[in-house]
């Protein structure tokens, strides 16, 4: 009877301890803020039960003993036919042994399994919730911390080997599972001391280690007891031999007393097999080699996860101590790092092309018109909600109301991981998938600001108005999508490079542009003004070059002999302006202003104007190199006009030059022209010359030379006047002559011919 009071004293002991020790390391946790104490924390709490319950059980063994003694007792000294003599093992008349039995056979049952489901589910709760990042960090007040731990692990150290070696005597053995149970909590509480000491160095590895180590090891202990309870289920009864549950645990037996394995193993398959297999030859090899070969295997094993096969197109990136080091790429042979838990690897997937679509929200029901999905801008369509995006407006002259236009842009981004180490470590979020979706919302974020900017400051279908910056986006809806993806391409990758993201961007393309379906009508309506306007413009342009054509035999000749003879017509104005240098000046400013706008022009056609053939695309280059040419002319008049006539002078011959090259009407009219030129010009130079034979001749002959002029004149004069002659006599000639003209009636036409 004493030593089941010896036996509940020392469990009692351990209870108090215990309490004590599960005090203490939440002591530690909140002065520390230590995430390795949160699991010292509920390892001693799990061990609490066992002390209380062995403490019952010795006390219930004592009443056994005593009450077997009391009867013994009776049944010595009571007369022959006595009842307790005749019911000495009834019972009815031992209930101490009966609540011993009761409790050995079901309370200790329970325990196990609650004891088994409290290990392994606080084991994974602890997991789950040590994940969050931030939680493993060090720590206020260590040095302060590292004594008490030590103190309490010294203490837990010295009661559970005083209580594993009371459980060698078999009277005892029931201190083996709380014992064992309290040197795992003294181990916890050393490395938890020794971690604390770390970390005060700033060296954290053996405290994150520690953090996952604790939690796994209560799951592992948890799923031991309860595979030991389900085969105590199914283990062969011995005849005579009363069946019991245990509430042990095999794998801390082992952390406590690794020497009293053996024996343990040899009695648990003597009772499983019902013979003596300790006895067999084959045990007794297995017996003295199982060790060093159990240790060579660990080792062996331990070293080989120092061995780190690299797949095709993926990357590894090494963490020692959880810190990322380097990055391992495939090749044939095998990369070395050190044994875990000093080195582990985390596999990325560099060969996987992901897509990042923006502009695009929610899930929607997508709409079917006879049974098939037809997709128009002018209607909502598609399987996710397209967003809303802003787009610049043009300026234009004479507007107030340029408010920004919005528009439907869905961009697709395809990129993958170009360094793993920068990808998987850089960035972090908070989450489940905290580690794998950050980078990824970094990039989205990325791409979604300079896809805004982008698009704020592009023109919808309008190119650039002039004085625009170079670099400005233009028509991001028609003509320039090419362009637009090129730059946001460009944009993305070199903010995503600047940020050190680790991927590579492949691609990007632009899925849709278009209105809102709200603006549908609208749009519509613009857009047939706007080819109602083309209709226009392009008939009047085919009736320009109709109306050119017909004058100088191509519109190109004409356009540029335009450009030519503006070009000398504002020179010539700024040689007349030359000697009042303020009017020079004003003049001078105004022609290159006009000519900066003309050449601007130029450049806007020749961009816009894809209909025009090769003649025209050649005529429209030499205007662009003439007109440039001019420009450079009108800046180095603006340093030194003392050039001036001499440009006017070559305007001038261009222009004629150009005027010649022309055919056509115009081409007709010159020659016209010029033939009268001739004419004129020799007529008046043979009356020049004629003048004086006739001075000399009426110097010689006064009277004769007037009357010969005089009857020239007379001719000259009457040449178209209608003359009668009338013969009367011989000797009379009469002359009558009519100056009028006549009014055409027939009764006045003369008789006869007309002389």
């Amino acid at each position: 009877m004493q030593i089941n009071r010896r036996g509940q004293k020392v469990a009692l002991a351990g209870a108090v301890l215990q309490a004590g020790l599960a005090v203490l390391a939440a002591a530690l946790w909140l002065v520390s803020q230590s995430a390795a104490a949160w699991p010292v924390i509920w390892m001693n709490l799990a061990a609490l039960p066992l002390w209380i319950l062995t403490a019952i059980l010795f006390h219930c063994r004592h009443l056994a003993r005593r009450e077997e003694w009391e009867l013994e007792q009776l049944s010595g000294t009571a007369p022959s036919g006595s009842i307790f003599i005749e019911g000495k093992d009834a019972l009815g008349q031992r209930p101490a042994a009966a609540r011993l039995r009761w409790m050995e056979r079901y309370l200790v049952a329970v325990v196990t399994i609650i004891l088994s489901l409290y290990q392994a589910v606080m084991g994974l709760l602890l997991m789950r919730w040590l994940k969050a990042p931030g939680d493993a960090t060090i720590l206020g007040s260590a040095l302060t911390c590292v004594f008490f731990a030590g103190g309490g692990a010294f203490l837990a150290f010295l009661v559970s080997r005083y209580a594993t070696g009371m459980a060698k005597t078999p009277s005892y053995s029931l201190l083996r599972a709380p014992g064992s149970f309290l040197f795992a909590n003294c181990l916890g509480l050393a490395l938890l001391a020794l971690a604390l000491l770390l970390g005060s160095f700033q060296l954290t590895g053996l405290e994150r280690v520690l953090t996952f180590a604790l939690p796994i090891l209560m799951v592992v202990v948890g799923a031991e007891m309860g595979l030991n309870f389900v085969l105590d289920l199914y283990r062969p009864r011995l005849p005579g031999v009363e069946h019991r549950f245990s509430y042990d645990s095999r794998l801390l037996n082992l952390i406590a007393s690794p020497e009293s394995i053996s024996q343990s193993i040899a009695d648990t398959l003597n009772y499983q097999f019902g013979f003596e297999v300790s006895s067999t030859w084959f045990y007794k090899l297995l017996r003295r080699t199982f060790m060093p070969l159990l240790a060579c295997g660990g080792l062996i094993l331990w070293l080989l996860t120092g061995l780190v096969v690299v797949d095709e197109g993926q990357q590894y990136v090494v963490l020692h101590w959880g810190q990322p080091t380097a990055v391992l790429e495939a090749r044939s042979l095998p990369h070395l790092i050190w044994p875990w838990p000093i080195d582990t690897v985390k596999a990325f997937d560099a060969s996987e092309v992901k897509t990042l679509e923006l502009g695009v929200g929610g899930q929607r029901q997508e709409d079917k018109i006879n049974g098939k999905l037809v997709y128009l801008w002018g209607k909502e369509h598609g399987n996710r909600l397209e967003l809303d995006t802003l787009v610049a407006a043009p300026a234009q002259a004479g507007r107030q109301d340029d408010f920004p236009n919005i528009i439907k842009l869905v961009v697709s981004i395809n990129y993958h991981i170009a360094d793993a180490r920068s990808y998987g470590f850089r960035y972090t979020t908070t989450g489940s998938d905290a580690q794998a979706a950050a980078p990824d919302k970094v990039l989205e974020a990325i791409a979604y600001r300079e896809m805004v900017t982008y698009a704020a400051s592009a023109t919808l279908d309008e190119p650039l108005p002039a004085g625009s910056p170079a670099n400005r986006a233009e028509a991001i809806m028609t003509f320039g999508q090419a362009a637009a993806a090129k730059a946001l391409k460009q944009r993305i990758a070199s903010r995503a490079d600047q940020m050190q993201l680790g991927v590579e961007i492949l691609g990007v393309q632009i899925l849709a542009c278009h209105p809102p379906a709200e603006a549908a009508e609208a749009f519509e309506g613009v857009i047939s003004a706007e080819l109602d306007q083309d209709r226009q413009r392009f008939e009047a342009q085919a009736d320009a070059n109709k109306t050119l054509a017909t004058v100088a035999g191509s519109p190109e000749q004409a356009t540029i002999f335009v450009q030519a003879s503006g070009m000398y017509n504002e020179l010539r104005n700024l040689w007349q302006a030359q000697g009042d240098e303020p009017a020079f000046k004003a003049a001078l400013a105004q022609a290159r202003a006009a000519a900066d706008e003309r050449l601007s022009q130029l450049r806007r056609q020749a961009q816009t104007d894809d209909t025009a053939s090769a003649e025209a695309r050649a005529a429209q280059a030499d205007m662009l190199a003439r007109q440039q040419r001019y420009l450079q002319t009108l800046g180095r008049l603006a340093a030194d006009a003392s050039a001036l006539p001499e440009e006017v002078a070559k305007a001038l011959d261009q222009r004629d030059t150009l005027l010649e090259k022309l055919t056509g009407s115009v081409a007709t009219i010159i020659a016209q022209a010029r033939a009268d030129r001739w004419k004129n010009e020799l007529r008046e130079r043979s009356r020049a010359q004629t003048f004086d034979v006739q001075l000399a001749a009426m110097k010689q002959a006064p009277d004769l030379y007037m009357l010969d002029r005089y009857l020239q004149a007379l001719n000259e004069g009457l040449r178209d006047v209608r003359k009668y002659v009338i013969g009367l006599s011989g000797k009379q000639l009469e002359l009558w002559l009519d100056l009028k003209q006549p009014q055409g009636s027939p009764a006045d036409m003369p008789i006869g011919k007309e002389k």
